[in-house]
């Protein structure tokens, strides 16, 4: 086993969604921290996205620019920074910088400041807007010993007419019937109200909007869903045997020095959304010849907004 390799300190959301799906692949992605050179243009224009949101609110409630024109400014300039020398356009996709910027003034005018239902909540002169956590979890680092953190990080904690709300922005390349019904069990959002209760937040609900980037317009959806407290129990424990199972794997992985001690799926979550980024390592019997094709990441779930 290499030295460099260790088991991560701080889990979230993205992380234990995929240890479900292919203990493998979290093996590969956030072990080895093995990536392709070539970012998914929807991971980075997600993200992108978020910062310009971000920007745009702190710059708007805060005070600094009280005007649409001029907070869309200082969120647009936001964009093209975080978009770096990323291409600008990539074949084949409508998700693009300009087309990023473009997003953020269609999700402003249809939600304009003025009259949005949800709005940043303010207690005692703070602003919330994007809301980050890191917690301890009562499960130990199989290495250090220290408590496994578990990390999130949402768009806004809202106020929805009296009422606490987690917001959260979603891009997509399109929007549908059934886009609402994904959210009603996503131990993503699970985690956001566990998160923002223990900082003394009481969630009344979780508002997801979603704007599809076509080509030649946008489109705008909006559903609220409920994490009663039973839900958030159940996601808790549930969070916490799969911790365990990780920390199972690392520990046959660390006596015998075989990724293969991380289970692979072997079924269709190979091939899902245009296929597994290791597949190469995964069909080959000889996976190491395959690894120079992959770049060495680190990966923090504590700067990272989740898809």
């Amino acid at each position: 086993m290499s030295a460099s390799l260790s088991f991560p300190p701080v889990i979230d959301s993205s992380m234990r969604s995929e240890f479900v799906s292919c203990p493998h692949s979290f093996f590969r992605r956030y072990i080895q921290g093995l990536q392709l050179p070539h970012r998914s243009v929807h991971l980075h224009f997600g993200s992108c996205f978020a910062d310009g949101i971000a920007t745009f609110r702190k710059e708007f409630y805060g005070g600094s620019r009280p005007h649409i024109d001029d907070a869309l400014q200082a969120a647009t300039a936001t964009i093209i920074r975080s978009w770096g020398d990323f291409p600008e356009e990539v074949e084949g996709s409508a998700k693009s910088l300009y087309r990023c910027v473009g997003a953020l003034e269609a999700y402003i005018a249809q939600y304009p400041p003025a009259t949005d239902h949800v709005k940043p909540l303010i207690e005692n002169g703070t602003i919330h807007t994007e809301f980050n956590f890191a917690l301890p979890l009562p499960i130990l680092h199989p290495e250090t010993d220290e408590p496994l953190l578990y990390a999130g990080r949402f768009d806004m904690l809202g106020d929805m007419a009296g009422l606490k709300v987690i917001e959260d922005d979603k891009t997509t390349s399109q929007l549908g019937a059934t886009w609402g019904q994904q959210w009603r069990l996503r131990g993503q959002f699970t985690g956001y109200a566990w998160g923002a209760s223990e900082f003394g937040h009481r969630i009344d609900g979780i508002v997801v909007r979603g704007i599809s980037i076509l080509r030649t317009q946008y489109g705008h959806a909006e559903i609220i869903e409920q994490r009663p407290q039973w839900m958030i129990d159940a996601w808790k424990n549930q969070l916490h045997r799969d911790i365990y199972r990780m920390i199972d794997c690392w520990k046959v992985y660390s006596l015998t020095g075989k990724p293969t001690s991380f289970d692979q799926n072997l079924d269709s979550t190979c091939s899902a959304y245009g296929g597994c980024q290791f597949l190469d390592l995964c069909t080959s019997a000889d996976p190491d010849r395959w690894l120079p094709n992959y770049d060495t990441t680190s990966y923090d779930p504590l700067g990272v907004p989740q898809p």
